[in-house]
């Protein structure tokens, strides 16, 4: 006799089993510019933000960013909070329309390290229209002591061959003309190191919501033994009454 303890056991069981076949999210990289290249070894940011103007080639969902910092030498890197910003049509100081944004933690980007975040809700992104990605609180840390302490890595690449995205805009804390809160007032104009940076963009994927053939059999084997348990458990409690 099976009783009821066991038949929402084994109910339970089938539902695991289907539901390991069922659609599962993961994010893939839909575009990406220098990703096989390093962040540049002898650089720290010394800006407070820093960004770049892209435009894909191709539509796409973006649902998140990634990138990769720089260890420099001989400088004591302090991981922070840094948050990514998305806009269409420039940077914020030209006009540019905010889409988005989300903060990751630096240490899961360092030495080199693919990584970043996840905007909450993915972001439509149409082919041949610019937009500016930018990266806030990449600076020199408050507790800074002078060059080389407490700073964070680059995330552009001095490696032959990478490819030049855009001038880089930035703005710098304390400074009279490039101190904007975010705006990306500042550009860099030399078409340099600077305008190569390591970028991965995400799109979400969904995994197939087909059960595997191997694991049909089985579901339905395991319903007929709760169909059988539950009847065999309905008569002995009939008979008992």
């Amino acid at each position: 006799m099976l009783a009821p303890s066991r038949v929402a056991a084994a109910a339970t069981t089938a539902m695991f089993i289907f539901a390991g076949a069922s659609a599962a999210n993961a994010d893939t990289i839909a575009d990406s510019v220098n990703l096989g290249d390093n962040g540049d070894s002898g650089a720290y940011w010394g800006v407070s933000e820093v960004g770049w103007l892209y435009t894909p080639a191709s539509s796409f969902s973006l649902s998140g960013i990634e990138t990769k910092f720089s260890i420099p030498n001989l400088t004591t890197i302090e991981d922070r909070t840094v948050t990514v910003v998305l806009y269409q049509g420039g940077t914020p100081a030209n006009g540019g329309t905010f889409l988005g944004s989300f903060a990751f933690n630096s240490a899961l980007a360092d030495n080199n390290t693919l990584g970043g975040g996840t905007f909450a809700t993915p972001i439509s992104l149409t082919a041949g229209t610019e937009y500016f990605v930018g990266f806030e609180n990449v600076g020199p840390a408050a507790d800074s002591t002078g060059p080389n302490s407490n700073d964070l890595g680059v995330n552009f690449t001095a490696d032959s061959g990478a490819t030049f995205l855009s001038n880089a805009y930035f703005d710098v804390s304390g400074s009279s003309t490039c101190n904007t809160g975010a705006g990306f007032v500042c550009e860099d104009t030399n078409t340099d190191i600077l305008g190569q940076p390591i970028l991965a963009f995400l799109e979400p994927s969904t995994v197939s919501t087909t059960p595997l053939p191997g694991t049909l059999p089985l579901f339905a084997s395991v319903l007929g033994f709760i169909g059988l348990g539950a009847r065999r458990w309905k008569r002995n409690a009939q008979r008992a009454a």
